[in-house]
């Protein structure tokens, strides 16, 4: 089963929730799609951000059990682990940035469209 063949059409009327309406040319069928929350917007650029500070505090421990001599470790690991982490860290927060600036000129532009449509 395809697909398209699993999408398939309900005899509902649209709803007026800010359901938008989505046309599968290839059985000329239209599917109701709604509208998702805001954090399936932040969901990944959150868990990017969280796995960096967690990586970013494994490579301070690493780093610090290596300087205390109490643990036989590469003199590496807790470096890379601290720059793999900060890095994950600093594209987590700036597409935190980039999605939400998104979202409010989406908003402005729904709501400019509606205005101007008045």
């Amino acid at each position: 089963m395809s697909a398209v063949e699993q999408l398939s059409i309900k005899d509902e009327p649209p709803s007026s929730t800010g359901a938008s309406n989505v046309y599968l040319g290839m059985r000329n069928e239209t599917v109701n799609i709604q509208e998702q929350g805001k954090w399936v917007h932040y969901n990944k650029p959150v868990t990017l951000a969280v796995t960096g500070v967690l990586v970013f505090l494994t490579g301070i421990s690493l780093s610090a059990l290596y300087f205390s001599h109490s643990i036989d470790l590469p003199s590496a690991f807790g470096p890379i682990c601290l720059s793999i982490g900060l890095m994950f860290f600093v594209t987590g927060v700036v597409w935190l940035s980039i999605v939400k600036r998104a979202i409010r000129y989406e908003e402005f532009l729904t709501k400019s469209v509606t205005d101007f449509g008045a």
